[in-house]
């Protein structure tokens, strides 16, 4: 478990006195948020007061909250808060309870204002077992697509919680949360920082949660939450996939071959599917877009042009290319090559127009 006794953070942008009428809306929003946030569907923006005494408020409990862990947390987060934070007219907490909730309130508007400090970083003592440099990219291109779908979410919430399985046989997990009021850019920027916090802290460990006041974010290699978790199959082979590699081994020498022999030029590409015109566009996800194309020997692609946000470098992306290409199974499309050049990652597919489009968006 995680030390989270800490998790007041109080601001120094003014002070009331205990006579003020400020500090009785304080208590008075703060007392009634646990039901007005449970009524609410586990989302609450308000305002008691007016002039120099208004407090705005806002609250949410993390997506797989039942209402009853919802509201002992907020009841619990706004005693503490009271406490830890007693003539301070901004303050937040992320609640000390497990899933977290969080509660802000100021003498300002809040809503819509994305919010990233402070932060807080907790992580596992245990490390992670598989080799550094093959789990990072999946790591990151596993939230990476969390956070855009939890960015995509509706103005009651928006939130995402996935699993991955990965080659070592563990299940990673992972969970997304943004403050509902944030917009889809706002929040996934702020996602985003939740993620590169975690990897500047606690890179190597098994997992953790990174809080901050607009978004929450936590990964493990166990299930920590009690939604129904979204299974992801991004580039990278299953664990049903991966056991059938050993026959494949391979030295440096033929890796390199392999991959000089998959790669596609970036004019067969941009030939092939009008220079990535619209109307040749099958779909979009998380990692980019997937477009239809035919090859000079009229063989149709299915071409998946990877964001430019992908941390991957060119050796990986390679390595990885050359792995999933040695691997033929019936629940994978085969994969024909791939490019990389002028900036563009893309991966080459056959088109197989009996297929789920999710084949192409998702891997």
């Amino acid at each position: 478990m995680f030390d989270l006794s800490n998790a007041q953070y109080c601001y120094d942008t003014g002070n009331f006195t205990a006579t003020s009428t400020y500090v009785k809306n304080r208590e008075l929003v703060l007392s009634s948020l646990p039901s007005d946030v449970t009524s609410k569907g586990g989302f609450y923006s308000g305002i008691v007061g007016n002039g120099l005494d208004v407090v705005y408020v806002l609250s949410f409990c993390r997506g797989d909250s039942s209402n009853d862990s919802c509201f002992k947390c907020l009841s619990s987060a706004a005693e503490d808060l009271m406490i830890k934070c007693p003539n301070q007219k901004a303050a937040g907490t992320w609640g000390t309870g497990d899933p977290p909730c969080i509660i802000r309130y100021a003498d300002v508007p809040m809503y819509g204002v994305k919010q990233t400090y402070p932060t807080q970083r907790l992580y596992n003592t245990g490390n992670i077992t598989m080799d550094q440099d093959q789990f990072d990219p999946i790591w990151g291109n596993f939230t990476e697509e969390l956070a855009t779908m939890a960015s995509m979410g509706t103005s009651k919430l928006k939130f995402a919680a996935g699993r991955m399985v990965l080659p070592n046989f563990q299940t990673m997990f992972a969970l997304l949360q943004c403050s509902p009021d944030l917009n889809q850019i706002d929040c996934q920027s702020c996602l985003r920082e939740c993620i590169n916090d975690y990897q500047d802290c606690c890179r190597g460990k098994q997992g953790g949660p990174v809080q901050k006041p607009s978004c929450i974010f936590r990964s493990d290699l166990y299930r920590f939450f009690d939604s129904d978790p979204i299974d992801l199959r991004l580039p990278y082979v299953t664990p049903a996939v991966i056991i059938n590699t050993a026959p494949f081994a391979t030295n440096a020498k033929d890796e390199v071959k392999t991959a000089e022999s998959l790669q596609f030029k970036i004019s067969e590409i941009r030939a092939a599917t009008n220079s990535f015109s619209e109307g040749n566009k099958l779909g979009e996800g998380g990692f980019g877009e997937v477009y239809r194309g035919r090859l000079t020997n009229g063989q149709e692609i299915a071409v998946k042009r990877l964001s430019q946000s992908s941390r991957q470098g060119l050796q990986e992306f390679k390595n990885e290319i050359v792995l999933v290409a040695k691997l033929q199974h019936q629940n994978l499309v085969r994969l024909l090559g791939f490019c990389f050049e002028e900036g563009e990652k893309l991966l080459v597919y056959e088109f197989m127009p009996n297929k789920s489009l999710d084949y192409f968006v998702f891997g």
